[in-house]
């Protein structure tokens, strides 16, 4: 053997009970379990007292142009992740339309970097993942919002029926070139603005390729319901598997409506939509600043949406939507949305403050202030907003259907992250799931806990050989410490490294050796068959 991890209790992912064993790896590969005290193997890493268990699949991650600045993904594989699924909310950054690049990369300035785009279809920007040599596995989902780009632009438009077909061509290629699926952002522009007939073709065209449809809803607030069912009925029409991203209720009035949510997904699996969510164990979510407004307001090309939020008559509009809350989930409370990320060379000293602080600094109104912002950063803005309750937290982590996810951005305590304040979900996930709710509030069973990280996004993406402790497997494997296990990430200090994990090996090979970052790349991009 190359590696054998020998003494530890091997728990493998599938919500089987935990077994003491050996675990030998040879040639990136799980070679066998059992008993291998007379094998020999170049290096013995010693399990005992501690948990050896598959590495934590992320079904849901940004990571996908931050991988190209800092490929040894330091902040996910510290916390156990070795595979990363990015592309999601609709926000890929190919297909590329060289006369919608800069719209493009406008509506993916939530997961920006400071990389050339030197790709235009997904095979390209495949190579260049491959080209970066990543610490962890890298797939990636194709963008509604990239695909709907190349076809008409970046407008509220209704697509006519040559529309569709230019985005579903374009679907095609990407799946083709190993895309894992489709994935929607259908609560922020231009997401927002797909009818059912555009949806419905993609997911037909998913279908046809058995891979899966991830939907960011319409709405997490006042229609999460309907969002939901929204998804659903397009499921049980279309045959795709959908995928339902970061579910949760938003703001107090919804607090308390994923009961609701929960008991539709469990109709809908009765009868017979194939449908899962994933979830992440925190009150705040992340995303771009701009993703607070009304799609009208930020339809079209940059240039001419933030020229067009400079306007009083605009503005007028914004701010009476926010009052109002007519449009149902505009008007987020600007006192719990926080910077966490601007442009390399815009307010830093904002970073970390809220929007209402910002405002009250200023002398200005704040929903002014939040576009002023907007229009400052062009778009390149970030910000962190504690929107959920613990109650529905607890409740959707613990559900059989929840695979866990970050639904962050693999960063790094250095530059040029170091600057940022991202969400500590980043760091901080899989520890703070682990700790806080398995082990100290004993929400679940520490082996069906580990499945909802491992077997279960494996199952849901068609990842045949990876999320298992099982011979034959990829050797992505993590060694923890079920009693010391936890994340160490804070929404004021997020760039700190979980407690706990001792090693991780990433296709056979070891980068988190006694809690340091070996500096290996040993990961894979995925391109699924």
């Amino acid at each position: 053997m190359d590696i054998i991890l020998p003494g530890g209790l091997v728990i493998d992912g599938t919500g089987s009970p935990g077994v003491k064993a050996d675990v030998g790896v040879r040639q990136g590969e799980i070679a066998a379990v059992g008993d291998l005290a007379h094998v020999a193997a170049a290096r013995r890493i010693d399990c005992r007292g501690q948990v050896v268990c598959p590495g934590f699949i992320d079904m849901h991650a940004h990571s996908d142009l931050s991988i190209l600045v800092a490929p040894e993904a330091d902040s996910k594989v510290h916390q156990g992740v070795t595979t990363e699924i990015c592309g999601h909310c609709g926000m890929t950054p190919f297909p590329v339309a060289e006369q919608h690049k800069e719209a493009l990369q406008s509506v993916c300035a939530f997961i920006a970097a400071d990389v050339p785009w030197d790709w235009k279809t997904a095979d390209d920007y495949f190579r260049r993942l491959a080209d970066a040599r990543p610490s962890v596995n890298i797939g990636t989902l194709v963008g509604h919002s990239a695909l709907r780009g190349v076809a008409m632009g970046f407008g509220a438009d209704e697509p006519m029926p040559e529309h569709i077909d230019v985005m579903c061509r374009a679907a095609r290629a990407a799946l083709d070139a190993g895309a894992a699926g489709i994935s929607f952002g259908l609560g922020y522009a231009p997401g927002s603005y797909a009818n059912t007939t555009e949806l419905a073709a993609l997911c037909r065209v998913a279908a046809e390729y058995g891979r899966e449809c991830a939907f960011h809803l319409r709405s997490e607030g006042a229609q999460l319901v309907p969002a939901l069912q929204e998804v659903l009925d397009l499921g049980g029409e279309t045959g795709a598997r959908l995928q339902i991203d970061h579910l949760k209720a938003t703001w107090p009035p919804n607090w308390g409506k994923t009961a609701g949510a929960l008991e539709t997904l469990e109709s809908a699996a009765g009868e017979g939509v194939d449908v899962a969510f994933d979830a992440y164990p925190y009150t705040a979510g992340s995303r771009h600043l701009s993703g607070s407004l009304p799609g009208w307001a930020v339809a079209g090309p940059p240039d001419k949406w933030l020229e067009r939020l400079k306007g009083p008559a605009v503005r007028a509009r914004v701010r009476a939507e926010y009052t109002s809350g007519e449009e149902g989930d505009v008007g987020d409370d600007l006192s719990r949305t926080v910077i966490a990320a601007v442009g390399p060379a815009g307010n830093q000293t904002l970073v970390g403050k809220s929007i209402l602080e910002i405002a009250d600094e200023r002398g200005a109104d704040a929903v002014d202030t939040m576009m002023d912002l907007i229009v400052e950063e062009r778009n390149r803005i970030g910000v962190v907003i504690e929107s959920m309750c613990e109650e529905d937290v607890v409740r959707v982590l613990a559900h059989r259907m929840g695979c866990i996810a970050t639904d962050g951005i693999g960063v790094a305590p250095r530059e040029p992250f170091s600057a940022w304040r991202p969400h500590p979900r980043s760091y901080g996930t899989y520890p703070r799931f682990l700790g806080c709710y398995v082990r100290e509030r004993r929400l679940l069973p520490l082996k069906e806990a580990i499945r909802k990280c491992t077997a279960l996004p494996a199952a849901r993406l068609g990842l045949s050989d990876r999320g298992q402790v099982k011979a034959g497997f990829a050797a992505d494997l993590v060694v923890l410490d079920p009693a010391r296990i936890i994340d160490r990430a804070t929404y004021a200090d997020p760039h700190q490294y979980p407690d706990g994990i001792s090693h991780v090996l990433v296709n056979g090979e070891v980068v988190i050796d006694h809690g340091e970052h070996t500096g290996a790349r040993p990961g894979a991009v995925l391109r699924l068959p």
